[in-house]
């Protein structure tokens, strides 16, 4: 186990590095990050205000809210350590699951 812990490590270490050189290699190339700037401001290429359709924000809305049950859910086999009975597993259950 440590072992694919320290890979997974070395390799988010990797791609961060390779990330940042490139945001870094970009922006010395077209002369800094203000005419990087300018230049998506000229083209008309920032859009932080723009209109979002209703459907997106209700679908995203709803993603989140599954995403969070599921995150939530109670596991049966927890339920079944903590509880000392049958009939306490069987409540235990019905009143901590979201769905």
């Amino acid at each position: 186990m440590k072992a694919v812990m320290w890979t997974d490590v070395v390799q988010i270490c990797f791609m961060v590095a390779g990330i940042v050189a490139v945001i870094i290699k970009g922006s010395v190339d077209h002369g800094g990050f203000t005419s990087i700037w300018s230049i998506m401001y000229d083209g008309d290429r920032i859009q932080f205000w723009e209109y979002v359709h209703p459907f997106v924000s209700f679908v995203v809305a709803v993603n989140g809210g599954i995403s969070i049950a599921k995150r939530k859910r109670v596991c049966d086999r927890s339920v079944r350590l903590k509880s000392k009975s049958t009939r306490s597993v069987e409540s235990n259950k019905y009143v901590k699951s979201p769905a």
